[in-house]
């Protein structure tokens, strides 16, 4: 049963990483566009806009994982 355990909680700790990981690398990804299109005077305010809502869209799924990995 201990092996067992244990198996589960080195998943667990893999998911948590890899799901950080990913998370990390997903934000510095989708924030190159923001960034550019951010420059764009007539574009500024709704590339903001869109821009919180991809930021919490993506906080809200990577946090999802977490607790659901959290769970198992």
């Amino acid at each position: 049963m201990m092996n067992l355990m244990g198996l589960k909680d080195k998943i667990k700790e893999t998911v948590t990483k890899g799901t950080d990981s990913v998370e990390k690398f997903h934000k510095s990804i989708a924030k190159m566009p923001f960034e550019v299109l951010e420059k764009i005077e007539p574009l500024k305010d709704v590339t903001k806009s869109v821009k919180e809502i991809h930021d919490k869209t993506v906080d809200t799924v990577y946090d999802t994982v977490r607790k659901v990995n959290e769970k198992a």
